[in-house]
């Protein structure tokens, strides 16, 4: 359990798109800031962990990610972290954190305009926790780096069902983060990705490995 705990985190940092708080990873990963700081005391010398919750945790050096990622270097598989596992596993807690969105999240008048609104990016953040805002952002590039075959591809689909049945929040805090043009990215990555997961099962299909 140790040792999954640290490939878990480990991998969530390495492969985050954008560096991410305790409170942040907290939030992605479900594990406590407390469990996240004490799994990650003894590597002090190749990460940044901040004592404050909310400060940013960084790698000092790009070789770091790339051991842990290489088999052939880091054959040890406690520590070892699958990148396009690692994916996966990340776009389904982004996925179910998105699906949990409410309308208008930062208690907006209606009909108000991003610009009318004083500090913005404050007032996100306190309403909006760092770690949902990372998952509406990035939810859709962890996905086209995602599996497409696997236990966990129909657990995928279904949350991608969920997620775009709860459009108009996410698009709302992408919106709210000045960030909207993500939106069209996101759903190129989705396209892409379920293009790739038919051929997958047409392929099966073909070698009779579907019944």
């Amino acid at each position: 359990m140790v040792f999954d705990n640290l490939r878990y985190i480990l991998g969530a940092i390495i492969l985050a798109f954008n560096p991410l708080s305790q409170k942040g990873l907290s939030t992605l990963l479900g594990f406590s800031t407390s469990l996240i700081y004490t799994t990650l005391r003894h590597l002090h010398s190749v990460i940044l962990v901040p004592t404050d919750e909310t400060g940013k945790i960084r790698i000092f050096h790009k070789s770091f990610p790339d051991f842990l990622q290489d088999n052939k270097r880091c054959m040890d598989p406690r520590f070892h972290i699958e990148p396009a596992t690692t994916h996966g596993g990340m776009v389904i807690n982004c996925l179910e954190l998105v699906k949990e969105l409410q309308i208008n999240p930062c208690s907006l008048p209606s009909f108000t305009m991003n610009q009318d609104v004083h500090d913005l990016p404050q007032l996100l953040e306190n309403k909006v926790d760092g770690g949902i805002q990372y998952a509406c952002t990035y939810w859709a590039r962890h996905l086209r780096l995602s599996p497409t075959s696997g236990d966990n591809t129909d657990q995928v689909i279904d949350l991608v069902n969920n997620m775009l049945k709860s459009a108009p929040q996410w698009i709302e805090v992408m919106s709210l983060k000045n960030q909207l043009e993500e939106v069209i990215h996101s759903m190129n990555s989705l396209l892409d990705w379920l293009d790739r997961v038919s051929g997958s099962l047409l392929l099966l299909d073909m070698m009779g490995l579907i019944y």
